[in-house]
This record gives C-alpha cells, sequence and structure tokens, in this order.
C-alpha cells in the first residue's frame, strides 16, 4: 500500500496516457538499440523509480544495471507519478547525481 495518494487524473493526462500505452510495443522493440547504445557508450545512469509503479515494476528500474553496472537507483514508496508524491526529494537526488558526475555546471546554474 502506498504511504500517499495523488490527485485524480485529469482528462488530458487520460487522454495522454491511453495514447502512449496504445503505442507502447513499438518502444518495446527499440529496447535492443537502447540497452546496446547503454553497453557501448556506458553513460551516467540515474534511475527514480515508484515502488508501487503498476505500470513499470521495480525490476525495470534495476535491470539499467545488467547494461550499465553501476547506474544508481532510488526507489520511492511511490507509484508511476512519482514527481507527484516526491518531487523535492527526487530533485534533490538529481542534483546530487549531476553534482557527482562532473556537472558543475548545472550546479552553478541551479544555484543562481
Amino acid at each position: 500500500m502506498l504511504s500517499r495518494t495523488i490527485r485524480p487524473f485529469s482528462t488530458a493526462i487520460r487522454k495522454c496516457n491511453s495514447t502512449w500505452f496504445g503505442d507502447y510495443k513499438s518502444n518495446i522493440a527499440l529496447y535492443p538499440r537502447w540497452q546496446e547504445y547503454l553497453r557501448a557508450t556506458r553513460p551516467p545512469v540515474l534511475a527514480v523509480w515508484g515502488s508501487g509503479d503498476p505500470s513499470f515494476a521495480s525490476a525495470g528500474a534495476h535491470a539499467y544495471r545488467k547494461d550499465v553496472s553501476d547506474a544508481e537507483i532510488h526507489l520511492f514508496d511511490t507509484g508511476h507519478f512519482a514527481l507527484e508524491t516526491d518531487g523535492p526529494a527526487i530533485a534533490a537526488v538529481i542534483r546530487d547525481f549531476l553534482s557527482h558526475k562532473g556537472c558543475y555546471e548545472f550546479e552553478q546554474e541551479a544555484r543562481k
């Protein structure tokens, strides 16, 4: 059970989700290309996930480590719309990630 709930979906969000879910098969077909890209380039990877997401299980976040072993994974006690319930905490995780990955320009801009 999630510790928090989000506001009800707006009509626009429902329409967007329906369109996206309807075309998800084309997204899945691209997974091998994404995985090859991750293995070949090993970019910094940050996955911030809702542990109670009914659309994307937590295993999906951990799967990034198959391609980038040092991927940073953060699970929050929330659902699919993690930014709705944990926005400030997630923003802090992102700032920390960018800072320790050497993105100093971002860090300086964020402080202005």
